[in-house]
C-alpha cells in the first residue's frame, strides 16, 4: 500500500515551520471557534466550489473536531442544503467516504480559495515555531 505521511506544516514562500500535524492530531479535539476558512464553507458554496469545499470540511470536522463519522455525515448533509445549488447527496457521501478512508489533511494554503484569514486564524499560528515551541 502506497501512502504519503505529513508530519510538519512550512511555509511555502519562507520555508518557516509552521504547524506540527502530528503534535496537533495526537491532543484533544479542538472546540474553539472555526476558523475562517471553515467559517466560509459553511455558509454555503457556489458550483465549482462545493465539492472540494465538502471534502475540506469533512477532514476539519473527522480530524480537527474529531466527531463521530455519523455525526460528521449528518451534519454535511444538513451542510448541503445551504450550498448553491446543492450537490447529490451521493456525491456528499462519497467525499465523505473518502476523507473517512484516506485521512486527507489540509493546510492553509490550500484553503486560500475559500476566505482564509491568517489575522484572525485561531489555528494556523501568526508566527514560525520556533525549536522551543517543539520540545
Amino acid at each position: 500500500k502506497l501512502g504519503v505521511e505529513i508530519s510538519t506544516a512550512y511555509d511555502s514562500q519562507t520555508g518557516d515551520r509552521l504547524l506540527d500535524l502530528h503534535g496537533l492530531l495526537a491532543g484533544k479535539p479542538y472546540r474553539g471557534k472555526p476558523p475562517p476558512c471553515i467559517q466560509f464553507i459553511l455558509k454555503g458554496l457556489p458550483m465549482g466550489m462545493r465539492n472540494e469545499g465538502c471534502v475540506r470540511l469533512a477532514s476539519y470536522l473527522l480530524h480537527f473536531r474529531r466527531l463521530r463519522p455519523e455525526t460528521v455525515l449528518r451534519k454535511l448533509l444538513e451542510w448541503n442544503a445551504k450550498n448553491r445549488p446543492p450537490l447529490p447527496e451521493r456525491e456528499v457521501r462519497a467525499a465523505f467516504e473518502s476523507v473517512l478512508k484516506h485521512g486527507y489533511l489540509y493546510g492553509c494554503q490550500s484553503l486560500r480559495q475559500f476566505g482564509c484569514n491568517r489575522a484572525k486564524c485561531n489555528i494556523r499560528p501568526l508566527r514560525p515555531i520556533t525549536e522551543d515551541d517543539w520540545w
